[in-house]
């Protein structure tokens, strides 16, 4: 659901469902020079929130994810 969302946004998507390290995971979506990188977990769809990691600033923050849509076209536009 997340990633069709994504998508409709013209966001390219990887998913990774192994149970490697988060460090790793982040390691290789830098490697691939990923812009975002979003943790969907347990604990996040328990919330109803995705977790969003931009990879060029080093921030991260949790977005609700009724507001996701919004929150991607706002950072397309700062793009």
């Amino acid at each position: 659901e997340i990633a069709s969302l994504l998508r409709k946004q013209n966001f390219e998507v990887l998913i990774e469902t192994s149970e490697k390290e988060l460090s790793q995971a982040l390691s290789k979506a830098s490697k691939l020079e990923c812009d975002l990188f979003l943790i969907v977990g347990g604990r996040e769809l328990k919330e109803g929130k995705v977790a969003i990691r931009d990879l060029k600033t080093r921030t991260q923050q949790e977005v609700a994810i009724n507001n996701l849509e919004d929150f991607l076209l706002k950072f397309k536009r700062k793009d």
